[in-house]
């Protein structure tokens, strides 16, 4: 019987302990607001160094309904043309929700002289405790 206790005794300390690392593993997480308000800002501004900062290596860029996947270096010439054609004025998100694949924004951008915005998705994906921008899709808005 005491080898029995003894077992279970260790057995909820290993429980215990790997519960607690767990838990300091999610605290190191960051702060998924934090970095959407990044993400806007660089958006806003087209800033190019800032968004590509929290790229995955390789990002899907679908423009238009044209989607591709492209290396950092790429995204960095695909975004800039984007920016040079449609230059920003406003962004701003308009919903966020998680997902299994990690964090979707919906978000308007609104460019140069037009009287009516994109819309502008990205998708977040959590890597090493790092929100990396996986996805950035852009389409026209529907009208209704």
């Amino acid at each position: 019987m005491t080898f029995y206790k003894r077992g279970l005794q260790l057995g909820l300390l290993v429980l215990l302990l790997l519960t607690a690392g767990q838990r300091t593993v999610r605290a190191q997480d960051p702060d998924i607001d934090a970095v959407l308000t990044e993400v806007r800002g660089a958006i806003s501004r087209g800033d190019l160094p800032v968004l590509l900062d929290h790229a995955a290596d390789r990002v899907e860029i679908a423009l238009f309904g044209e989607s591709k996947r492209y290396s950092k270096a790429q995204a960095r010439y695909v975004l800039q043309d984007f920016f040079n054609t449609y230059r920003p004025r406003r962004f701003v998100f308009r919903d966020h929700s998680q997902t299994d694949r990690g964090w979707f924004a919906e978000g308007e951008f609104w460019y140069g002289r037009a009287d009516r915005p994109l819309r502008l998705y990205v998708l977040l994906r959590l890597r090493d405790h790092r929100w990396e921008l996986r996805e950035i899709i852009i389409e026209e808005r529907t009208r209704r």
